[in-house]
Formats: structure tokens, sequence, C-alpha cells
């Protein structure tokens, strides 16, 4: 064998090498892909009844609702003008009752907080009084003696 032959043989047995490497990687690649998807299949075989299940829930959860509201409609429809404004005038009446106690209240509150003014102006002046006239006095005795 000559070199050219020797290196014709080592490109060639490289070249192979590496086709054989790519395919056998495919080889893989595509049995895992297959794995992957015949577990895919069976867990997606164990879930439909749950997805069922679930789906069969929700409509009849929504159809019960569905129904609730229609009859809800049916009973305002079947109210009378007059059950109407006994309703809409209870629920006046509830809210005037409410600002009328919420005025008294804060009325109440106004008072006790200006009676509590007035006790502390008043104790203020009854210590501020003493204090006063005895400044007074001092300064009615010293003032012959600045001048």
């Amino acid at each position: 064998m000559s070199d050219e032959e020797k290196k014709e043989n080592v490109f060639e047995k490289g070249f192979k090498d590496f086709t054989k490497s790519i395919q056998d990687g495919f080889y893989k690649f595509q049995n895992s892909l297959e794995e992957q998807a015949e577990k895919n299949k069976e867990a997606w075989d164990a879930n439909t009844s749950k997805t069922k299940e679930f789906f069969n829930n929700t409509q009849k959860k929504w159809d019960e609702q569905v129904k609730k509201w229609s009859n809800d409609l049916k009973q305002v429809e079947n109210e009378t003008k007059e059950q109407w404004d006994l309703r809409t005038s209870k629920i006046k009446q509830d809210i005037e009752k409410f600002q009328d106690k919420t005025r008294e209240d804060f009325n109440k509150s106004i008072k006790s907080a200006q009676r509590g003014f007035l006790k502390i102006y008043f104790y203020a002046l009854l210590l501020l009084i003493p204090v006063i006239i005895i400044i007074v006095v001092i300064i009615m005795i010293l003032s012959p003696f600045l001048s």
C-alpha cells in the first residue's frame, strides 16, 4: 500500500465511522421518540376518563347554575308591582334608619368632645389664675424698685 492508499483508507474509514455514528445516533433518537410516544399514549389513555369526568361534572354544574338563574328570573317576573314597591320601600327605610343612627352617634360624639374640651379649658383656667395672680403681685412689688 502506498501513502495515498493509506490516506484514502484512513479518510474512507473516518467517513464510514462518522456516517455510522450519525446513523446510530439517529436510530437511538428514533427509538427514544417511539418509546416516549408509547408512554404518552398510555398516559393519555389513563387520563381520558378523568378528563371526560371533569368535563361532564363541569357541564352538570353549569346546567344547574343556568337552571337556578332561569328560576330566579321566573320568580322576578312573577313578582307583582306591589311586592317590588314593598321591597324598595323596606330598603329605603333601612337606609334612612342607618343614616339617622349614624347622625345621632356623630352628634353624641361631638357633644362629648365639646364637654371634654370645656372641662379642659376650665381646669386650665383654674390652674393659671393663681399663677397669674402671683405674677401680678410680684410685678407690683418689684415695680417701685425698678423705676
